[in-house]
């Protein structure tokens, strides 16, 4: 069993003096402290324009936690996707594992929150197929073994190539390789996953995702 610290970034209580950005800063302070005491991961949410989470970065947060730190693992809880385009979240990530030495766990969902959509001009309505078409091309961008297109309901383009290349698909990459597949991953190959096969069809265990349904891509380290 692996211990990991957790937040959602909850500053909502009642006759709480602590303010967002003070509460932002104890998040790195504790995640640093959960490295310090040997914890596994440092998981930190995602909100938006909201009383129950005040951290809207955790890309920039785990960033600067990765320098800060050799060996605890580094995910989001969780990236929202459809509020981003999945080029630049596949970019960011895959920037991150770069410096991080290749220490991310990818975690990402469609939310719960309508609020947090419609200033982003996001289509709460189609998360769930939105979210499954741009789980599809991160996997896409961090895996492919040259440039990437794509046509689909949501996301068009063309002839594409994200850098830096994703540090751990890279390595998984190099294994296959070696162990005779011509250097192509076969699906559910690249990083450890959970759910993602259900996410990019819309069901789950019981039927459709939830709301905050999501996958999780995980690292070999």
């Amino acid at each position: 069993m692996e211990f990991g610290y957790f937040t959602l970034s909850d500053n909502n209580y009642r006759d709480n003096p602590r303010s967002p950005n003070a509460f932002v800063r104890d998040i790195v302070a504790e995640a640093l402290h959960a490295e310090a005491l040997g914890m596994h991961s440092a998981w930190i949410g995602e909100h938006h324009f909201s009383t129950l989470g005040v951290n809207s970065c955790p890309e920039i947060l785990l960033t600067h936690i990765a320098a800060k730190t050799t060996h605890i693992r580094l995910a989001p809880a969780v990236t929202v996707l459809p509020l981003h385009h999945p080029i630049r979240v596949a970019e960011q990530w895959a920037t991150l594992d770069l410096l991080s030495g290749g220490r991310v766990d990818f975690a990402t969902g469609r939310g719960y929150d309508r609020r947090e959509y419609a200033p982003f001009q996001a289509n709460f309505e189609d998360n769930s197929a939105l979210f499954a078409e741009g789980l599809e091309i991160v996997q896409r961008l961090w895996t492919a073994d040259g440039l990437v297109s794509h046509r689909g309901k949501y996301y068009a383009f063309d002839d594409i190539w994200i850098t830096p290349t994703h540090r751990q698909a890279v390595a998984d990459r190099r294994y296959a390789q070696e162990q005779g597949r011509g250097g192509r991953l076969r699906r559910g190959d690249p990083l450890r996953q959970s759910r993602p096969q259900a996410a990019r069809a819309g069901q789950g265990r019981d039927g459709p995702l939830h709301a905050g349904g999501g996958a999780c891509l995980r690292g070999h380290a």
